[in-house]
């Protein structure tokens, strides 16, 4: 074979391996850019979904502190009601006529001799005359049949004590005492209603 035809030869051999290259090369190509708008497809379908949870999330947390401060708001409103009836309850029971006062007085009294040995009283000096005339109709009648023989004998004394209304009763010693003061009772009644508030707001 002559010179000219070998390197004719060559050349197209080359040529034709070059052609080859160049068309793999451009199948690869085609192959990476299509897995890359693949890749950019699905990152993208990524991060619009994490963009919707996580507006999704700032909603929920949105629409919880919302609620959170509607509840809290509703519950200051709700103790200062309930503050002002405490208030205006407070001011009806120690301006009460005489008569209410002294049965006021009984029945926390007779309330008072069911828990313990009554052996002492505080009143506020308004009601140091009715609280003695009560203590004695109970020695005499009302708890006669609640107390022993040796508690209706003994002497039950009064004091001064700076409680709006109601009494304080104690045993002997000063141990033990029962407090029916109306700013006990009160209190004991607006700590109830709040705590039965809270519960109904906060976890219903």
């Amino acid at each position: 074979m002559a010179l000219r035809d070998v390197t004719a030869a060559i050349l197209a051999d080359a040529r034709q391996r070059a052609e080859a290259l160049r068309s793999e090369a451009g199948q690869e190509a085609a192959r990476i850019a299509e897995a890359a708008a693949r890749d950019a497809a699905s990152y993208e379908r990524e991060l619009r979904a994490k963009a919707e949870q996580l507006i999704a999330a700032a909603r929920r947390k949105a629409l919880a502190a919302a609620e959170f401060e509607g509840r809290r708001r509703l519950l200051d409103t709700k103790k200062a009601l309930i503050e002002r009836a405490v208030q205006e309850a407070k001011q009806q029971l120690e301006h009460l006529p005489a008569a209410e006062r002294r049965a006021l007085l009984a029945a926390l009294l007779a309330r008072a001799a069911q828990e313990i040995d009554v052996r002492r009283v505080l009143v506020n000096a308004r009601d140091r005359a009715a609280a003695n005339d009560v203590l004695k109709g109970m020695q005499r009648d009302a708890l006669k049949g609640t107390m022993s023989p040796a508690a209706r004998n003994r002497r039950i004394t009064i004091k001064e004590h700076g409680i709006s209304a109601g009494v304080v009763a104690e045993n002997a010693d000063g141990s033990v005492s029962v407090n029916l003061s109306v700013d006990e009772l009160l209190a004991q009644i607006k700590e109830a209603e709040l705590q039965q508030l809270g519960e109904v707001l906060f976890h219903a």
